[in-house]
């Protein structure tokens, strides 16, 4: 297990986990997992779920409903062009 941006991450073996400390962006969800659905249209950040992540652009990205992610999948660059800047990552 290894701490990463707040979250306490578990791999299933010793190799995954230095793959992941390799390239950690390869793995970790756009936005630090924030819907970008709901980030777009209000400008909240609302935490999404694994069971409904969706990749664009070769990125990871996780929605917080099933009808978020359907919305997502069909126009996905409606919702990631128009996010507003990331802020900085401590």
């Amino acid at each position: 297990a290894l701490q990463y941006r707040g979250k306490l991450l578990y791999f299933s073996s010793a190799e995954q986990m230095q793959n992941f400390r390799a390239e950690p962006e390869k793995y970790w969800p756009q936005r630090d997992g924030a819907c970008p659905v709901i980030l777009s249209e209000t400008g909240q950040t609302v935490e999404g779920q694994l069971k409904y992540a969706a990749i664009f652009r070769g990125k990871l990205w996780v929605l917080s409903s099933a009808e978020r992610m359907k919305k997502f999948v069909a126009q996905p660059a409606q919702y990631i062009d128009d996010l507003p800047p990331r802020s900085a990552t401590p």
